[in-house]
């Protein structure tokens, strides 16, 4: 019979014990196992998802992004001592690592992945119980024009996950990949012997592969799966390696997030910040206000008697004369339209 299996990650640690209480009130059915994880490994955590009775503790580690396990091996002197010294130092850089040879670059992949299952051995050496991990992600770099040597190196990392250092006794252990759509849809392609190679490490080792479903929550909720799960019909069509990550797939969703207004519809007080700081120069010049991201001025906070969008031609001199003269409101239909800078983003 299946194991019923549920996963939950991404979250603060002060906030664990509440996300805990959530799922014991949820009422998932009798026997789900819910694997719960943040990245890295953390002694706190691992102590609080065990206490849950159908709780397991899964750490989340990431494939792509540099961290801390890219710069050095940290192992004990004694462990040191069975380990090869290949591949003990800094993994290269993303540029070089994608201009190395398939074998160095999967090997730093291995590595990599075995790292990560350092740390997890560690952890359970000082009594922490941890059951499994997640992988973040498969992502959309695998299925680009540069996929192929992004795949060599997520492949080891899969394959050092899975395995860990066998000379130090580490068992083989399934977990949780997360993946992009558009990672999965390369399975509907015809494999060639890269491709090959990948689905079976794949399939190696997923406990199970969580494909990233992020719809709206608006409209019609059987079309938007329908559109979403395009992952699991791409491996579903494959071989029977594919068609087994197939049985495997769960959709991963995000309970949203609350989308707060950060300027007042009819955008007054952004107003009023600008005519402040948007004074002419001594050479009669109009000075450039930087604004974060979050604060640029949209077409509908320029007030209540907006009728059209801006266009960057014809309302642009209008918009300056705006942001120079001394009168304490922006009104009027249009904006300031933004430009980057030297990594800056002025309006």
């Amino acid at each position: 019979m299946p194991v019923r299996a549920a996963v939950l990650c991404y979250f603060n640690l002060p906030d664990l014990q509440r996300l805990m209480n959530a799922v014991a009130g949820a009422g998932f059915p009798a026997g789900t196992l819910v694997h719960i994880g943040s990245y890295g490994v953390n002694a706190e955590a691992g102590s609080l998802i065990s206490a849950f009775e159908a709780g397991r503790y899964a750490p989340m580690f990431k494939a792509l992004v540099r961290t801390e396990a890219w710069e050095r091996r940290r192992l004990t002197a004694e462990e040191e001592r069975h380990v090869n010294r290949r591949f003990s130092g800094r993994i290269p850089d993303e540029p070089n690592l994608l201009r190395l040879s398939t074998a160095q670059r999967t090997g730093w992949g291995v590595e990599l992945g075995r790292r990560y299952r350092d740390s997890i051995r560690h952890a359970r050496q000082a009594s922490v119980i941890v059951d499994t991990w997640q992988l973040d992600e498969l992502g959309t770099q695998l299925a680009g024009g540069q996929g192929r040597l992004y795949r060599e190196f997520v492949r080891g990392v899969l394959q050092g996950l899975t395995f860990g250092r066998r000379e130090l006794t580490d068992p083989e252990t399934k977990g949780w990949v997360w993946a992009t759509r558009r990672a999965l849809r390369l399975a509907s392609l015809p494999v060639d012997r890269e491709l090959t190679a990948f689905w079976r490490q794949l399939e190696r080792a997923c406990f199970r592969i969580v494909g990233e479903e992020y719809p709206d929550f608006v409209g019609d909720p059987a079309r938007a799966a329908r559109t979403w799960s395009d992952g699991q019909r791409a491996l579903a069509s494959g071989g029977p390696v594919r068609r087994a990550l197939a049985g495997r797939y769960i959709a991963g969703m995000t309970p949203g997030r609350e989308r707060r207004r950060v300027l007042p519809r009819r955008g007054e007080p952004l107003a009023q910040r600008l005519c402040r700081r948007a004074g002419a120069t001594r050479g009669g010049r109009v000075r450039r206000v930087p604004l974060r991201v979050r604060e640029q001025p949209h077409v509908r906070h320029a007030g209540r008697h907006a009728r059209r969008r801006a266009r960057h031609g014809d309302d642009l001199s209008r918009a300056f004369s705006a942001l120079s003269a001394s009168s304490s409101t922006l009104s009027g239909g249009y904006e300031v339209p933004a430009q980057a800078d030297n990594g800056r983003t002025f309006a």
